[in-house]
């Protein structure tokens, strides 16, 4: 809070006693405590018109007001008087060492600017309103919250399998701006390309840590969608770092063509190549008992195909069920 201009005619000579400069009078007054009666006294015994904090404070702060740093001796002369609100002469240093030195604003250099400020310049008083207006703008668009928020989404969206049109609809945009007003959700479209970025980074992520691994395992597995009947297969990569054994569902490659073996040979040599991993770093190759994808693992990778054991159970339990035949 701003000092108030009582102080510019009273002197505080002890914990609990001011003096006031013209008559040289005390008064008991708690440090802390209101200048209500000592403005009285300028008032009424003294005749100056002292104005209350509030428009003080204002006065201050408006851009006719002079502001001097009192730090500088050169700005600062014993020999100088300021005239009070009734035209009695004080010594300069009172009025200056009373002034209120508003927020001043400086030019910040590219590096160091608040991304999304809109002016490219940041208050160098930093106090809570300032915290809090900046807080607020960092959810704008070029904010660093605005990104965190992003990633967490385009997290959100990868972890529970969501939809990309998720941003689009009215009740999740509608939870967003009662949790955050100012962070805009990006685009169906905005979205897409931000999850194609971040997968290429991942990728090359997970490229570099398979190809520092010691060896690796491959479970491969082929499916068809229900609802439109294509087929994919799917290639899941498990290798060890540290102590800790890490599976990345590498890729679901689409099949377009008969499922026979020189076609699945030719999709794994693809996915190894694109991956960049070395046949000879295989430790095994897992898939189920199809005659298909087993064969062509067997002779990509001769002597290291694995049969999924719970594929074999479950076999295994089909044909225990299986009714037989009476004889007759």
């Amino acid at each position: 809070m701003a000092p108030s201009k009582v102080w510019v005619y009273m002197t505080r000579i002890s914990a609990n006693q001011v003096k006031c400069n013209k008559c040289n009078k005390t008064f008991e007054h708690r440090k802390g405590g209101g200048t209500s009666s000592l403005r009285t006294h300028l008032v009424k015994v003294e005749g100056i018109a002292c104005p209350p904090q509030a428009q003080w404070r204002k006065r201050a702060h408006s851009p006719e007001s002079e502001v001097v740093d009192v730090d500088d001796p050169e700005e600062v002369n014993d020999n100088d008087k300021a005239t009070s609100c009734d035209g009695d002469q004080t010594p300069a240093l009172a009025k200056k060492s009373r002034e209120v030195r508003p927020p001043t604003f400086s030019p910040q250099t590219p590096k160091s600017s608040r991304s999304g400020s809109g002016n490219g310049y940041s208050g160098a008083f930093q106090g809570p309103m300032d915290r809090c207006l900046n807080n607020a703008s960092s959810f704008t668009p070029g904010g660093t919250r605005y990104e965190e928020c992003t990633n967490a989404l385009m997290y959100a969206i990868a972890k529970d399998n969501m939809p990309l049109s998720v941003t689009e609809r009215p009740g999740f945009r509608a939870f967003v701006r009662k949790v955050q007003p100012n962070y805009k959700l990006p685009s169906e479209p905005t979205l897409t390309k931000k999850l194609h970025g971040k997968h290429k980074d991942l990728k090359l992520q997970i490229k570099q840590e398979i190809k520092d691994a010691p060896c690796l395992v491959l479970t491969l597995d082929i499916w068809t969608q229900k609802g439109t009947m294509r087929s994919y297969l799917g290639v899941t990569v498990h290798y060890p770092q540290g102590v800790d054994m890490k599976s990345i569902e590498a890729d679901t490659i689409r099949l377009t063509e008969r499922k026979c073996i020189p076609y699945l040979r030719s999709k794994i040599r693809d996915f190894c190549t694109d991956w960049s991993i070395d046949k000879k770093k295989v430790a095994a190759a897992i898939s189920d008992g199809g005659a298909n994808i087993e064969g062509a693992l067997k002779e990509d990778f001769p002597g290291r195909h694995i049969s999924c054991i719970g594929h074999l159970l479950d076999n295994v339990g089909q044909r225990i069920m299986r009714p037989r035949r009476m004889c007759s």
